[in-house]
């Protein structure tokens, strides 16, 4: 055989015996590491806005009071606590009670509640009857419920508000809205010691609409009896 047929041959059988290599296929570009889920917010929140004679508590989402107010304590914490727990600033505006026997307020107002605080005092807040108040047209602020200690409030009906013990009820004439009054600053306080001729009490007051039959405004601290 000559040379070049004896090289082919010899080529041949190398490459039939040469192994296939087999190509490994390559990973696909990663697209970015995955964003985790964020994990709900547990944080306790405001819930309920609870009112009787002495005062006021913010109450959240726990059960924890996280704010309290004294009727007659400095304002600018409660604003800066009921701005917290409503989550909106309030708007302002200012009161003026020349020739009666109320003083002059600043009003914070948030939808359906104002609270005002006593301005020009001439004696110590503690002696005044009426250094701060709220008064309440709404059964929430957003989220937070307002109600008195008892709880009842605005959206209540009169027949809930009159099985409460001690209640005070006052009308005027029949032109007038009755008013019940509830929750006295001191709770032990039975009916007798809430009447004349016993000192007026500070308690919550709710009125009734004209047919007596819900409670349309929560009004606090009203004296269980006015004496003037």
């Amino acid at each position: 055989m000559p040379l070049v047929g004896i090289a082919l041959a010899v080529a041949a059988v190398l490459a039939a015996c040469a192994p296939t290599s087999t190509a490994t296929p390559s990973a696909a570009p990663s697209t970015g590491a995955t964003t985790p889920t964020p994990s709900p917010d547990t944080s306790p929140v405001a819930v309920a806005l609870v009112v009787d004679g002495g005062g006021f508590e913010i109450v959240d989402s726990t059960g924890a009071v996280t704010f309290a107010h004294a009727w007659a304590d400095e304002a600018d914490p409660a604003v800066d606590a009921l701005t917290e727990a409503f989550g909106a600033e309030p708007t302002t505006s200012f009161e003026d009670n020349t020739n009666t026997h109320f003083a002059d307020y600043d009003v914070y107002s948030w939808p359906g509640l104002a609270f005002g605080d006593a301005v020009g005092l001439s004696k110590p807040r503690a002696e005044y009857f009426l250094p701060s108040w709220v008064r309440v047209e709404t059964a929430a602020v957003g989220e937070v419920a307002v109600r008195s200690r008892s709880g009842v409030g605005v959206g209540s009906s009169v027949q809930e508000v009159a099985a409460l013990d001690p209640v005070v009820r006052e009308q005027v004439d029949a032109a007038t809205p009755a008013v019940y009054r509830v929750d006295a600053v001191d709770a032990s306080l039975g009916l007798d010691q809430l009447s004349p001729p016993a000192e007026p009490v500070a308690m919550v007051g709710l009125v009734a609409d004209a047919a007596d039959l819900t409670i349309v405004k929560l009004a606090a601290p009203e004296l269980s009896w006015s004496p003037f």
